[in-house]
């Protein structure tokens, strides 16, 4: 009887690192900017979409964002470093209330790597003037504000 519970634990104890194995890796990402969608023809305009971009790595992703109600506008999300997992067409992440998202990407882009440090990094993007520092204070600002005005 021994043998069998041994031979089960052992079994047991391999599975979690086989499916490991074959499961696709979460990676960081950073929200680089958000700008309100163009509703191009066909498409109904709305305020609520937004067209985001991630970084992933050493590439960009623009992904539409269908911005629920009742949520805190995206644009102050800019700066923000989450958990993705590119898979296909999509990117999946997790908001901040742990409920998993789903959004289609609409492009990407590769970006060179230059001294250590991506062209898209939020450094390289403060020195072009890409992303003003004031803009991201007041991200930083609102967004630790927010945290305590529930």
């Amino acid at each position: 009887m021994r043998p069998i519970l041994w031979v089960i634990f052992f079994g047991l104890g391999f599975l979690p690192s086989v499916s490991e194995a074959t499961s696709s890796k979460y990676q960081s990402g950073t929200i680089m900017s958000v700008k309100a969608h163009d509703a191009s023809k066909g498409e109904a305009a709305s305020d609520r979409l937004y067209d985001i971009s991630v970084k992933v790595g050493n590439t960009i992703y623009v992904v539409l964002y269908n911005q629920p109600p009742g949520t805190i506008n995206p644009e102050y999300r800019t700066g923000l470093s989450l958990l993705v997992l590119v898979k296909g067409h999509t990117l999946k992440f997790n908001d901040l209330l742990g409920r998993p998202q789903e959004l289609p990407i609409l492009s990407q882009r590769k970006i060179p790597e230059t001294n250590g440090r991506s062209e898209g990094s939020p450094y390289s993007l403060l020195a072009r003037g890409e992303l003003p520092l004031s803009k991201v204070a007041e991200n930083l600002a609102r967004g630790f504000l927010s945290n305590f005005m529930v």
